[in-house]
C-alpha cells in the first residue's frame, strides 16, 4: 500500500522539493554522484543533496555565478563575475586554485525589455577533456588551463567577449565570440584551424551532429557548418528578427533550438535546416 500511494504522490511534472538561494539562478544544475552543483546570483556555488535537497555544503565569490558548473575527477570547475574560474573540491567545496580571467572590470547589461538591446546575461562555462580545462572570458581570451594545476597552457584571443561555452569535439575547440565569428581551434596549441562570420554577436554554445557543428547568431540565423572546414552547408533567418540565444542540441538527426522574440522552441530536420515542428512558448527561449 504505501508503495502503491507513493508511486501515485509522484506524478509527472509534480514538484517533489525545492530549495531557495539568496538570488537569482542563470546557472544551469549539474548532477554528479548524488549531489547537484548549481550557481547563484548570491555569489555562491551550491552543493545539494539530490534526494532531499539538503545543503552540503557551498562555495562563496565575489560575484555573480552564471556558469554551469563542470565535474571531473573530485573537482567542480566555475566561473563567478568577479573575474575567476575557481576548481573546489566536490566532498566539501575547499578551494584547490583560482584562475584570473582578466575581465573583473567588465560589467554586464542585464537583460531589459527597454532599449538598448545590447544585454549580456550568459557566462562561459567550463569544459573539462583529458585534463584540460577550456573556457572563455568577457575579455576575448580563451584559456586552456591544466586541471590540476590551474596553470595555463596556451590562450587564444578574439575580438570581443566570449559567454559562449566551448565543446571539445574530435581534437579541436569550438566556441562563439561576441566578434560574430564560431571559431575551430587545436586542443594541443590552440591554433586557430578555422572561424566562420555569422554576421551577429553569438551568445549561444556549438552543437554536433552527424559531421556538422550547429550554432545561433544576433544575425539573427542558425547555421550549419562542416565541423572539419568551417564551410557553411545550411541556414534558416528568422524573418521577424528573432535573435538566436538558444545553444542547441542534436538527437537523433534533429536539431532542437529555442528563440527570442518568435517566442518558440524549433525543431529542424539536422542535415537540411527543415523545420520538422516548432512550439509555441509564450516567452525568450533562451535555454
Amino acid at each position: 500500500v504505501d508503495a502503491e500511494e507513493s508511486k501515485r504522490a509522484k506524478r509527472p511534472g509534480q514538484i517533489l522539493g525545492s530549495f531557495m538561494t539568496g538570488g537569482q539562478i542563470w546557472s544551469s544544475a549539474v548532477h554528479d554522484a548524488g549531489t547537484v552543483f548549481i550557481g547563484s546570483d548570491d555569489g555562491s556555488l551550491w552543493a545539494l543533496d539530490l534526494e532531499t535537497l539538503a545543503l552540503k555544503w557551498k562555495a562563496d565569490t565575489g560575484g555573480r555565478v552564471r556558469s554551469t558548473p563542470a565535474v571531473a575527477d573530485g573537482s567542480v570547475y566555475f566561473v563567478s563575475d568577479d573575474g575567476f574560474l575557481y576548481s573546489v573540491t566536490t566532498s566539501d567545496g575547499s578551494r584547490s586554485w583560482l584562475f584570473d580571467l582578466r575581465c573583473a572590470g567588465i560589467e554586464r547589461v542585464l537583460p531589459s525589455i527597454h532599449p538598448p538591446y545590447a544585454y549580456d546575461y550568459l557566462s562561459s562555462s567550463p569544459t573539462v577533456h583529458h585534463g584540460m580545462v577550456f573556457v572563455g572570458s568577457a575579455n576575448g581570451t580563451l584559456y586552456a588551463i591544466e586541471a590540476a594545476t590551474g596553470k595555463e597552457k596556451w590562450h587564444f584571443n578574439t575580438g570581443d567577449r566570449i559567454r559562449s561555452t566551448p565543446k571539445v569535439h574530435q581534437k579541436r575547440v569550438y566556441f562563439g565570440s561576441w566578434d560574430y565569428h564560431l571559431y575551430a581551434l587545436s586542443i594541443d596549441n590552440g591554433k586557430q584551424v578555422w572561424r566562420f562570420d555569422t554576421g551577429g554577436i553569438v551568445q549561444s554554445s556549438p552543437a554536433f551532429g552527424d559531421g556538422l557543428v550547429y550554432i545561433g547568431s544576433r544575425n539573427p540565423k542558425v547555421f550549419a557548418l562542416d565541423a572539419a572546414t568551417g564551410k557553411q552547408v545550411w541556414e534558416f533567418e528568422h524573418t521577424d528578427g528573432s535573435w538566436v540565444e538558444s545553444s542547441g542540441i542534436y538527437q537523433d538527426g534533429v536539431l532542437y533550438m529555442g528563440s527570442s522574440d518568435s517566442l518558440t522552441l524549433f525543431a529542424f530536420d539536422g542535415a537540411t535546416g527543415n523545420v520538422k515542428w516548432k512550439y509555441r512558448t509564450g516567452g525568450w527561449s533562451w535555454c
